[in-house]
This record gives structure tokens, C-alpha cells and sequence, in this order.
């Protein structure tokens, strides 16, 4: 039987839980600006024949690449071998150019429905929150030394709102895994990875709470990150076209290449375009030969 969430707590543990996720997302959302201002020149330089329209939930799209760095990165090395003339830009800054976007995007706010806009990200958190449930669940079970029983239990109980308590679950479960991983790895399902996407989606949604408040500016302003939301997204959108392409070679016969690198156009249960609205178009062809 899993845990039912109570909404009892002590006000000193709810104090607590909210300057340190408040503080997570403080830090999350300082990596995003720092993001965008590192890349502002180059959305600057790109010239206007270049830019696409942000035509897709940009922050779905940024979660997609989150959930693909780790196994993108494992790939790195098969990719400078096999394609010497990729470039490992793309690798290397796909996070950096997912969060310049996702900063502009949220600044712009999320293209006027704030609320859905966390829909993606709650969609992708909420069947990784019970995998990690369930695996501290069973730590716990097995062994009283590889995991804190009464922190497995207090993360079980929903503290605040839904979706405030889904992300402090994700970021309280990395901390609780990474913070034994030395005893826990060889006795859980879970991967570094699992846990380096749970911190990233958990400050990602804390992040996009927070800027659910932002205004955009009436006019236009070329300091605000705002004006920026289709250069940004071109930059990040043509790395990510690039990836897949490359992935789509080197794991042809695999035959997992949309596992990896989901398309950002793919509809997820958003059924059919309404009347009069064209199908969106995913830029990145099929290999041929």
C-alpha cells in the first residue's frame, strides 16, 4: 500500500522546506538568466532571415532536452568519433541554450496561459516522483541504514499545494539519494541520472511558479528577455535538430533515436490542431540511404 499524504506538519518543518526550496529555486532560476545573458549576443548577431517562430510549448520543448543531457552527453564521445565534423557545441551548450529559452519564454509569460504552461513539466515530474517513491520506499524497507526512514516518510506527506509539493519532492529526493549515494547505488533501480533530472524538473517548476506574476512589457524593449523568445529558440531548436540527426545516425540500427531526442513538435495528448491550424511541422527529416 503507498503512503497517503497527510496535510500535517509542524510550522518549523514547513519553514524550513520553504527557505530551502525557495532558495533551490532561486538558484535555479539565476542558471537560467545567467543563460540568457551569456547568450544574448548571439541571439543579437542572428540575422532576421534566420529566426523561427517559437511555435511549440517552448517550456515542454525545454523539458524534453533537460530529460535528454545525460544520455546525449553518454554519447558524446561516439558522436567526435564518428562524425569529426559535428559540432560538439551543440552537446556541450544544449542545457545552457535550453535555459536561455526557457528564461525568455517565461519572461514573455509562457505565451499568455501561465498555468498550462506548467502542464508539461507536471506531466514528465509526477511518474518520476512515484519511481523515486517507490524506490525509497524500498530502501527503507531493506536496510535502516541506507536511508533516513523519517525523511522517506515526511517527503511522503504533501506539504502546500500540489504542484509546490511535487517539486520540493524531486529536489528532497535527489538530495536524499545523492546525499548516501555511496551506500544506495548498488541497491536501487534509480541512476544518477533519474536524480540529476528530478533536481532539474523540481527547480524548473518551482522556477515557473514563481513566474506565473511576470508581466510583458507593453512595448518593445531590446533589454527585455521577452524580445528575444524567437532567437532564443532558433538557437536552441537548431542545436536540438542537429542532435537528432546525429543521434538518428549513430543509433540507426537501434532503431531508439526518438527515445533519446524526442521531436519538440510532438503533440502529447493535445489531440487534433484546431480548425484552421496547420499541423506543426518538426524540421528534422528522416536520413535517407
Amino acid at each position: 500500500m503507498g503512503k497517503t499524504k497527510s496535510d500535517k506538519g509542524t510550522a518549523a518543518t514547513k519553514a524550513v522546506k520553504a527557505e530551502a526550496t525557495d532558495e533551490a529555486s532561486s538558484v535555479e532560476a539565476n542558471e537560467a538568466k545567467r543563460a540568457y545573458l551569456a547568450l544574448l549576443a548571439a541571439y543579437q548577431a542572428m540575422p532576421s532571415g534566420a529566426v523561427r517562430p517559437a511555435n511549440t510549448d517552448v517550456t515542454a520543448a525545454v523539458a524534453k532536452a533537460l530529460a535528454a543531457v545525460a544520455a546525449v552527453t553518454a554519447l558524446r564521445a561516439a558522436i567526435a568519433t564518428e562524425l569529426p565534423r559535428f559540432d560538439l557545441a551543440n552537446v556541450d551548450a544544449l542545457k545552457v541554450r535550453a535555459l536561455g529559452a526557457w528564461h525568455c519564454w517565461l519572461q514573455r509569460g509562457a505565451g499568455g496561459d501561465k498555468t498550462a504552461a506548467l502542464k508539461p513539466l507536471i506531466d514528465q515530474a509526477m511518474p518520476l516522483r512515484a519511481k523515486l517513491a517507490r524506490a525509497a520506499a524500498s530502501l527503507k524497507d531493506s536496510d535502516e541504514n541506507l536511508v533516513d526512514a523519517a525523511t522517506v516518510d515526511d517527503i511522503a506527506k504533501q506539504n502546500g499545494p500540489r504542484t509546490q509539493d511535487l517539486a520540493n519532492d524531486l529536489v528532497r529526493y535527489h538530495a536524499l539519494f545523492t546525499g548516501g549515494w555511496s551506500r544506495i547505488e548498488h541497491n536501487t533501480a534509480i541512476k544518477l541520472a533519474d536524480l540529476e533530472l528530478a533536481q532539474t524538473l523540481g527547480l524548473l517548476l518551482l522556477t515557473a511558479l514563481g513566474a506565473r506574476a511576470v508581466e510583458t512589457p507593453t512595448t518593445p524593449d531590446a533589454t527585455h528577455p521577452a524580445t528575444w523568445v524567437d532567437a532564443s529558440f532558433t538557437l536552441f531548436a537548431n542545436s536540438y535538430d542537429q542532435l537528432r540527426r546525429a543521434v538518428t545516425y549513430l543509433r540507426w540500427e537501434q532503431g531508439d533515436a526518438d527515445a533519446i531526442l524526442p521531436s519538440l513538435w510532438a503533440r502529447s495528448g493535445a489531440g487534433r490542431p484546431a480548425k484552421g491550424e496547420p499541423d506543426p511541422v518538426d524540421p528534422t527529416p528522416a536520413p535517407t540511404g
